[in-house]
């Protein structure tokens, strides 16, 4: 009798890509998953100077130092300036905050681990009090607004998700969360799908 030994392959855990427009709570939670819940998050290589001083959630690099990071798991340019991401950062990480299209180039390039998105529907009035209240100019916000408003994010989504299932065969879901409530409502939004998502390729 011969007795055969099976390899058991590990599920790779699930990465949680969070997003939403300006001032739509995104990477507050991100913070607060880190802080308390232990969730490593992606600090994004950018171009773009800080908008105030220790501003955290970026690697903050000139255009020489951004153009040696090699192959990129993410990429997108935004507003003149570029974010990246190297593959290694994505397969440390279990948070990665990021908008529609440098999720697209992520799902496109990236196909190791399930992907939940976690989409922060956020109102125009709750935004701009939110940019006010962290102190952004009359300007910037404006500007702001008028970047995200040049698509639909969420039938963007929903495009990007219905490619990456039906066509490249990956275990992608987007759940919307309203995050029109506060902190601690949208962090429980954000807690129940995490955990959904998990469940339904671990239990």
């Amino acid at each position: 009798m011969f007795i055969t030994k099976i390899e058991v392959v590990p599920m790779a855990k699930p990465l949680y890509l969070l997003i939403g427009r300006s001032a739509s709570g995104k990477t507050t939670i991100a913070d607060v998953l880190t802080e308390k819940y232990e969730y490593k998050s992606v600090s994004s290589y950018t171009t773009r100077p800080p908008r105030y001083y220790k501003e955290a959630g970026h690697i903050f690099v000139d255009d020489a130092t951004f153009d040696k990071l090699g192959e990129l798991a993410g990429f997108v340019e935004y507003n003149g300036y570029r974010y990246g991401t190297t593959m290694q950062q994505v397969d440390d990480a279990d948070i990665y905050v990021i908008d529609p299209i440098g999720a697209e180039y992520l799902l496109d390039k990236y196909a190791d681990r399930p992907i939940c998105i976690i989409y922060f529907d956020a109102s125009i009035p709750t935004r701009i009090h939110r940019m006010i209240s962290r102190g952004d100019s009359d300007l910037a916000i404006i500007r702001r607004l008028l970047q995200d408003e040049e698509y639909d994010w969420s039938s963007k989504l929903e495009s990007i998700v219905w490619k990456q299932v039906n066509l490249e065969n990956k275990c992608v879901e987007v759940f919307r969360v309203d995050a029109n409530h506060s902190q601690a409502d949208v962090l429980k939004q954000v807690l129940y799908y995490i955990r959904k998502f998990s469940g339904n390729y671990y239990e």
